[in-house]
């Protein structure tokens, strides 16, 4: 049985998710009033918050605006009875993660796997059970566990409930959801990020260490420019992707159910994407 710490600093919300966790089968061990408390919890603990955050443990971020019924199924995303051990048969497992919600992390994924799948067999695996962004974007539904053949070298699936064939890479779509059993076991966790004035201490909340920052959306503004080099400042080894503002091209893939690679291999944001493989 899944156990729970919380943090929430909003009482209503509060009620809610703790009725979610009765709902999901889980227990609370803890509830927490203070952040400078966060540290001293168990990390085999799944924290549920509502604020910015670092902890070691798995963590899920929890808006204001969800109902109840969408806590509970968050809630079972990062469950371990749901999310068993993730093993990768020798492949390589590649996860991305938004630093908040509403950066592009699915469409981000989605194009990654595309690029990989030219010349290797991939897995694409959505664990952002909530939104189910990618079996939108491909003209899907639902995936609902069972695998969907993309391309020849290219299957995507919800969830890891089943087993997973294996391949030579494994692309996983965290959404926003900081799931301690992939990370761990990733070989390389790209973070997504829009450039905002709290990019940095989002960044510094992480309780892991990102193989690379995507900054999606990304302009050549003075304002992006400087926040940046605000982010080497403080993360000097971090390697900086940008995935330049491309709403014309990442348009018509969504209009056509594909990806920007079939539809505008030439687009500047394609070309960026494909440096990350």
């Amino acid at each position: 049985m899944a156990e729970f710490a919380t943090f929430i600093t909003d009482s209503d919300l509060e009620c809610k998710v703790i009725r979610a966790i009765q709902q999901s089968g889980g227990t609370l061990n803890s509830r927490v009033v203070s952040p400078l408390q966060i540290g001293s919890l168990d990390p085999n603990l799944i924290l549920l918050c509502n604020k910015a955050v670092k902890y070691s443990g798995s963590k899920l971020t929890i808006d204001r605006d969800l109902a109840e019924p969408e806590i509970v199924k968050l809630i079972s995303q990062v469950s371990p009875e749901i999310q068993p051990r993730f093993e990768k048969n020798g492949g390589k497992l590649i996860a991305f993660i938004g630093l908040s919600g509403g950066v592009g992390t699915s469409s981000i994924a989605l194009n990654y796997a595309f690029e990989l799948a030219q010349q290797n067999s991939v897995n694409l695996i959505d664990l952002d059970n909530q939104h189910q962004d990618i079996a939108r974007m491909i003209g899907l539904h639902r995936i609902d566990q069972r695998p969907a053949n993309l391309t020849k070298n290219l299957i995507v699936r919800q969830g890891l409930e089943e087993f997973v064939e294996p391949t030579d890479y494994y692309v996983i779509d965290l959404g926003s959801i900081e799931n301690k059993q992939i990370i761990d076991v990733a070989d390389k966790v790209y973070v997504i990020a829009k450039i905002s004035f709290n990019t940095v201490e989002r960044m510094k909340q992480l309780p892991f260490i990102a193989s690379g920052l995507v900054l999606n959306f990304y302009d050549r503004s003075r304002t992006s420019k400087r926040i940046e080099q605000e982010i080497l400042s403080h993360f000097p080894r971090l390697k900086i992707a940008k995935i330049p503002n491309d709403p014309k091209s990442f348009l018509i893939a969504l209009e056509r159910k594909s990806a920007l690679i079939e539809i505008s291999s030439n687009s500047p944001a394609r070309k960026s994407i494909a440096t990350l493989t």
